[in-house]
């Protein structure tokens, strides 16, 4: 697009001075000079014409292509799995560490127990806490709540491994495509056009990415068996604060949270923008702005 842009100034330059030229010398100097300047005036207008209809034609292929591209990588970046549950990761993660440290400590002294269950102790005080739970002929409350515990930490660590893998993917996702139509995006008018696909498009996008592939190290450690699933773990819920907008709401004795695609919505809605340049007819169609998600439990109700 560039070598229209620059040929369709070049031949507007050269028509100007040539028609000023002739101007200057005028049609009744019968010079041959007049004649020359007219043929290149001609030639250049000419020149100026085709080149400022194929610069429009090529203007609009490039928005196309960029708008196909960043498309295509917010769709990949939609794909980002959140760690959605009520239990706080760290403690998850202390748990999952505790179980690593007492399995080496066992190895190391053959066998002698030496467990810690700080870890666990304090899951299970969050778990009684904000759980609240039936009563059961024959079953006490601590086994209930030792059963919740394994059950919790069992799937919690299937919720967090989901959402790692998510992000072991995205982070093999090549953004050489869109940084090649955004290159492209070389205007001879709207300037504001590709500030808008700069600062409300690109940018973000690959801020979105470059953090995503920036923690993938650890990730992919991790499938090697040789990360540390816990530091993995907070890597990934702090990616899933950065990318999610988590709404929470405690009515009656109802609790839930929700996780919106908040900032991808805006980089949705900044494309939509940029389509109807495009399409001058195009009627915009902004993001829904519905969870991706969303968790309900009950609230524990205080016997006091």
């Amino acid at each position: 697009m560039r070598a229209n842009k620059y040929l369709t100034i070049v031949t507007a330059i050269s028509s100007f001075f040539a028609l000023l030229i002739a101007i200057c010398i005028g049609k009744e100097s019968n010079s041959i000079i007049y004649d020359v300047v007219m043929a290149i005036f001609g030639s250049a207008l000419l020149g100026f014409i085709m080149s400022l209809i194929q610069y429009f034609a090529v203007r609009r292929e490039a928005m196309e292509e960029f708008w196909i591209q960043a498309f295509k990588a917010i769709c990949a970046l939609k794909e980002i799995r959140p760690i959605a549950m009520f239990v706080p990761v760290e403690l998850i993660a202390a748990c999952v560490n505790e179980e690593k440290n007492n399995e080496l400590n066992n190895r190391i002294q053959l066998q002698t127990s030496l467990e810690r269950s700080d870890a666990m102790e304090n899951l299970k005080r969050w778990i009684s806490n904000n759980t609240s739970f039936p009563d059961v002929d024959g079953v006490s409350k601590e086994e209930m709540i030792s059963q919740e515990c394994n059950r919790l930490l069992l799937s919690s660590k299937e919720t967090i491994q989901s959402s790692i893998e998510s992000y072991k993917t995205i982070s093999k996702y090549d953004t050489g495509l869109l940084d090649n139509a955004y290159g492209k995006l070389d205007f001879l008018f709207a300037k504001d056009l590709r500030k808008l696909a700069y600062d409300e498009v690109y940018k973000p996008i690959k801020e979105s990415f470059n953090r995503i592939k920036k923690e993938a190290y650890h990730f992919e450690l991790l499938e090697k068996n040789e990360g540390n699933f816990a530091v993995c773990s907070l890597k990934a819920s702090e990616l899933c604060d950065y990318f999610y907008e988590i709404k929470e709401k405690n009515e009656e004795d109802v609790f839930s949270k929700s996780y919106f695609q908040t900032k991808f919505d805006d980089i949705t809605d900044a494309l939509e923008s940029f389509r109807c340049r495009i399409y001058r007819n195009a009627n915009p169609e902004k993001a829904q702005r519905i969870p991706v998600t969303s968790l309900v439990r009950q609230a524990k109700q205080s016997k006091d």
